[in-house]
């Protein structure tokens, strides 16, 4: 009897180690939806042996069998049985959901003297670069979800007194470098109708359309008749998918406007960026992030040129083009990013 449970139970952790290799992703270029980032794959061999069996490492630990249904069991049982924190989001008050990645800016952990004199001096170069072209530059910022909303925030962080975007401003401001940010704004008017997601790490176009105002008055540019922004209910969100629970209990308030009379955003076919064609308005070159998508509709009605899925400005291309506006616009958590991805111009 003995023989025969021991034999049961090695033919069991057979399984348990067999079964997982059996559905061993083999595919290229896949994503994980529990952890919204792409698979690690193996690399060329010629980039060293060590270097190699580490991204096979890596390979095996993300692709191996269920993996994601693992990851998404380990989420459920920290969210709904014991309480605990998602390695990806913070879960807060009525539904609301809030990207970890957040957080440094909330609680103030990233702001130092010599952070801000680096970002407000590469900022300064940019802008000097531009008047010297007789281009207009704007360093455009959406907040945080987190900044705006933060009554849904746990308790248990501490909001930061004075964030490095509220420094950055004074700062900006002072060196007449033209940075606009509609935070106070977004705060003020939150609780009148949802301007972000509640399941997703974005804002709707209601809320971008407060950004669109501040630039556009930055520009001294003339207000023009734009349709009220559409709303619909959404039961998704990428905050939602990274948490893997199915279900929070609550939805989003999505909203979209439409373009311009005319107007085309035509993605442009193995490129990186996005072409506004739009009559009646001003050249500009935009690099920006996904905070812009719900902006792009809004920019029709002032715009035309490319919008390049980037930080990383191209100098030479924007003095080739001769744009009458130049953008940079961030979400305040990749503000580190975007003021990184031009340091090159400290060297010039």
């Amino acid at each position: 009897m003995k023989e025969k449970s021991n034999f049961i139970f090695l033919g069991v952790c057979a399984l348990v180690l067999v079964i997982p290799l059996i559905f061993f992703n083999f595919k290229a270029d896949q994503i994980s939806v529990a952890e919204n980032r792409k698979l690690a794959e193996p690399i060329s061999i010629r980039q060293g042996v060590t270097n190699f069996m580490n991204s096979l490492d890596d390979c095996i630990n993300d692709r191996i069998g269920f993996r994601d249904n693992f990851v998404q069991m380990y989420r459920e049982l920290t969210v709904n049985v014991i309480k605990g924190k998602n390695d990806k989001v913070t879960l807060g008050k009525d539904g609301w959901l809030f990207y970890n990645e957040d957080l440094p800016d909330y609680t103030g952990t990233n702001v130092n003297e010599e952070t801000l004199n680096r970002y407000i001096t590469i900022l300064k170069k940019i802008d000097t670069w531009c008047k010297e072209r007789d281009i207009q530059f704007v360093f455009a910022v959406g907040p945080n979800k987190s900044t705006v909303y933060s009554q849904h925030m746990p308790q248990y962080f501490r909001p930061a007194e004075k964030t490095l975007l509220d420094s950055l401003l004074e700062r900006a401001e002072t060196a007449g470098v033209t940075m606009v940010c509609p935070k106070n704004e977004l705060i003020a008017n939150r609780d009148t109708r949802e301007l972000y997601m509640r399941l997703d790490t974005h804002w709707n176009a209601l809320g971008s359309r407060y950004l669109l105002n501040e630039l556009t008055a930055a520009l001294q540019l003339p207000p023009r008749t734009i349709p009220e922004a559409s709303t619909s209910t959404l039961s998704t969100g990428d905050l939602l998918d990274m948490l893997s629970v199915g279900s929070v209990g609550s939805s989003s308030i999505g909203a979209t406007t439409t373009a311009s009379h005319g107007a085309t955003i035509e993605n442009i076919k193995g490129k990186d960026h996005i072409n506004i064609q739009s009559s009646n308005t001003d050249s500009f070159i935009c690099y920006r992030d996904s905070f812009s998508i719900a902006m792009m509709e809004y920019y029709t009605y002032y715009f035309n040129g490319p919008l390049f899925w980037n930080f990383n400005i191209d100098f030479d291309f924007v003095e080739q083009q001769k744009p009458k506006y130049l953008v940079l616009e961030c979400v305040e958590r990749y503000i580190a990013n975007a003021m990184e991805s031009n340091a090159n111009i400290l060297n010039s």
